[in-house]
C-alpha cells in the first residue's frame, strides 16, 4: 500500500469482503464514491495462490505435513480456533467459514434463497420482528437474482412473489425421480435457486473455492469488475485490529496488513466480517467513552448469536446416481416452513469420503486425549470403509431450522483476547428439531435413509448471524432499519449480524439484498446531504451579497 493510500480520508472502509462487503462495496463505488476494502484472510482472486477445487480436507489428506492452519488459510477458510464455552469447559472449534476474499460466500455451494415473509417475525421468547418489512426487501431480492444469474424456478407454495429466474438446466434422473415421489406425498418440490453458469467439469465447488469460474461467488461478480477502477482498493491479510472513534463518530481504524501496523481514515466505515468478525470488532474496540466496546450501549453486541439447526439425510436413491448428478443442487421444498413452522428441505450436493474422515481427525486431534486418538488411528480404515458405504452412489438433502435469537447465546471475547462462543438450544428449539426430523424420515419412505445429526452440534459453526442486531429501539438493538449503529453517525453494519432472526435459508441472498438496500439508503444521504450543502453555501452568498 502506497503512502498516499494509508494518509487517504476514504470516503468508505469496509471490512470485510464477504457477500455484503462486496454488495455495498459495488454499488457505492458505482455511485462515485472512493471505497477501500480490508480482508482479514488470503487472497483468492485471479493469479493468486489459493488452493482451488477440493476441499481442504482433501488437500490436508494428501499430506499429513502440511500445517492444518496454512492449508485452511489458502483454502479460503478460517484457520484460527475460538472457544466453546457452552458445555462449562474450554472446547476449541474451528468455524466452518470463510477468510479470505469472498468470505464464507466464496465457499457456499451457490444456493440463493428467499427468506420467507415469516421469517422476518419473531420466534420465542425474546425474539424481535425485522425493522423493515418483507416488501421493503423484495426488489433487492430481484436485483441480486439478477446479478448473480440465479438459474431455477419459482417456489409453487410462494405465488404471491415475483422471482427474477434464469432457465435451469435438465434435472437428472435421479433426481427427477425423488422429485415424483415428493410430489406423490402431496408435497411441493422446486428447482432450486442456484448461481451457477455451467462450465465443462464444474459441479458447483461446495465448500471450496471455485477452479472451473461457473460459480457465481462475489469474487467473479464483485470484486474482479471493480479491480479496475481507481475509485476501489483492495487490501488482503489487513485485519482491522480496533475502531477508534468519539461518542459520536469513528475517526479512524487500526489495522495490521501484512504484519505492519497502519492507521487507516474513512468518512464513513462499514462492517462486513459476518456474526462473529464484526461483534467481536466491536467489543475489542474499547475505551473510555465505550467502556463495553463500540455501539454498546446496550449491551447487546454479541449477543442473539443464531446459527441454524441442520441435519443431513443421505439417501439410497430408486434410479442409479451418474456421474457428478450427485454433486448437483436441484431440490428445494418449503411445505414443512409454510405448513408446520419447521424449516426447509433442499439439496446439499455431494460428501466425500476423505472430507468426512479428514473432519473428524482433526475434531480429535483438538480435544482428544493421545489415547483416544491412537485408538481412531488404528480403526481408521474400517471408519473409512464405513463412510464409504454409506456416501457412495447416494443423494443428500439438507434440512435448515431456523434457530432462535437467545441473549444468552453469545459471542464475546476471553480474557486472551480472542473469540468465544456460548450456544445451548432451548426446549422449544429441541422438540422442533426432533419433530422436523421425524416428518423428512416419513416423507421419503420407503427410500432408505441414513441421517447425519448436525443440528444439535456446535462444532461445525455456519451460517452465524444475529450479534448487531437491528432494531428502532437503542435499548434493544446494535443498529437502526439503514443499517447504522445507535449513537454513531458514521457506522453501518451489512452483514448477518444485523438479522434479528435467522430465516430458514442460507442466509447469503438475504444480506446480498440488504446490503443492496443500505448501500441505497447511503448513496441517497449523500445526495440529500449534498444538496443540502450547496443550498447552505447559496443561502450564505446572498447573506453576504
Amino acid at each position: 500500500m502506497s503512502t498516499q493510500q494509508k494518509t487517504k480520508v476514504w470516503d468508505y472502509l469496509i471490512i470485510g469482503s464477504g457477500m455484503g462487503g462486496c454488495i455495498a462495496a459495488q454499488r457505492l463505488v458505482q455511485a462515485g464514491f472512493s471505497v477501500l476494502m480490508c480482508e482479514k484472510g488470503r487472497s483468492s482472486l485471479p493469479g493468486a495462490p489459493a488452493l482451488r477445487g477440493e476441499a481442504a480436507e482433501i488437500f490436508l489428506a494428501q499430506d499429513r505435513g502440511r500445517d492444518p492452519a496454512e492449508v485452511l488459510a489458502k483454502a479460503g477458510r478460517v484457520s484460527s480456533l475460538i472457544t466453546d464455552r457452552t458445555q462449562g469447559k474450554a472446547e476449541k472449534i474451528r468455524p466452518f467459514t470463510g477468510s479470505g476474499t469472498g468470505g464464507s460466500a466464496a465457499l457456499y455451494g451457490a444456493v440463493l434463497e428467499r427468506y420467507l415473509p415469516s421469517d422476518l417475525q419473531p420466534k420465542g421468547k425474546g425474539t424481535q420482528s425485522w425493522p423493515i418489512s418483507f416488501s421493503e426487501l423484495e426488489p433487492y431480492y430481484q436485483q441480486i437474482e439478477g446479478l448473480f444469474r440465479v438459474r431455477g424456478e419459482a417456489d409453487p407454495l410462494r405465488p404471491e412473489q415475483s422471482f427474477n429466474l434464469s432457465k435451469a438446466t435438465p434435472r437428472s434422473e435421479a433426481q427427477e425421480d425423488l422429485t415424483k415421489h415428493l410430489k406423490s406425498r402431496g408435497l411441493h418440490p422446486y428447482r432450486l435457486p442456484v448461481a451457477v453458469d455451467p462450465q465443462p467439469g464444474c459441479d458447483g465447488c461446495q465448500g471450496h473455492l471455485c477452479d472451473h469460474h461457473g460459480k457465481n461467488d462475489p469474487i467473479k461478480i464483485c470484486l474482479e469488475p471493480l479491480l479496475s477502477n481507481p475509485n476501489f482498493k483492495l487490501l488482503h491479510d489487513c485485519e482491522i485490529t480496533r475502531l477508534d472513534a468519539t461518542r459520536s463518530q469513528v475517526t479512524s481504524a487500526d489495522a495490521l496488513h501484512l504484519g505492519r501496523k497502519i492507521q487507516l481514515k474513512a468518512r464513513k466505515f462499514i462492517l462486513a466480517s459476518g456474526a462473529l468478525g464484526s461483534a467481536g470488532l466491536l467489543l475489542k474496540s474499547t475505551s473510555a467513552l465505550w467502556p463495553k466496546g463500540l455501539a454498546n450501549d446496550s449491551d447487546l453486541v454479541g449477543r442473539g448469536l443464531m446459527r441454524h439447526y441442520i441435519d443431513l439425510f443421505v439417501i439410497t436413491p430408486k434410479v442409479p446416481v451418474k456421474g457428478s448428478e450427485a454433486t448437483r443442487k436441484e431440490i428445494g421444498l418449503s411445505d414443512f416452513r409454510i405448513g408446520a413452522d419447521l424449516g426447509i428441505l433442499q439439496s446439499f450436493g455431494a460428501l466425500r469420503t476423505e472430507v468426512v474422515l479428514e473432519d473428524l481427525i482433526q475434531k480429535l486431534a483438538l480435544n482428544q486425549g493421545p489415547m483416544t486418538r491412537a485408538a481412531f488411528q488404528a480403526a481408521k480404515p474400517l471408519v473409512r470403509q464405513a463412510i464409504a458405504r454409506m456416501l457412495e452412489g447416494k443423494l443428500i438433502l439438507a434440512s435448515i431450522l431456523e434457530d432462535s435469537a437467545e441473549e444468552t447465546n453469545r459471542v464475546r471475547v476471553g480474557a486472551d483476547g480472542k473469540l468465544e462462543i456460548e450456544y445451548r438450544i432451548p426446549a422449544r428449539d429441541r422438540e422442533r428439531i426432533r419433530r422436523f426430523r421425524r416428518l423428512v424420515k416419513e416423507a421419503l419412505k420407503p427410500y432408505r435413509v441414513q441421517m447425519i445429526a448436525r443440528a444439535d452440534k456446535n462444532d461445525m459453526l455456519a451460517h452465524a448471524c444475529g450479534t448487531c442486531r437491528a432494531g428502532v429501539d437503542p435499548a434493544k438493538s446494535v443498529v437502526d432499519p439503514s443499517g447504522r449503529a445507535h449513537g454513531l453517525a458514521n457506522l453501518y453494519v451489512v452483514d448477518g449480524s444485523y438479522f434479528p432472526t435467522s430465516g430458514c435459508a442460507n442466509p447469503a441472498l438475504t444480506i446480498a439484498a440488504n446490503s443492496l438496500r443500505i448501500a441505497e439508503k447511503l448513496i441517497a444521504l449523500e445526495r440529500e446531504n449534498r444538496k443540502s450543502g450547496s443550498k447552505s453555501r447559496e443561502q450564505s452568498l446572498e447573506g453576504q451579497l
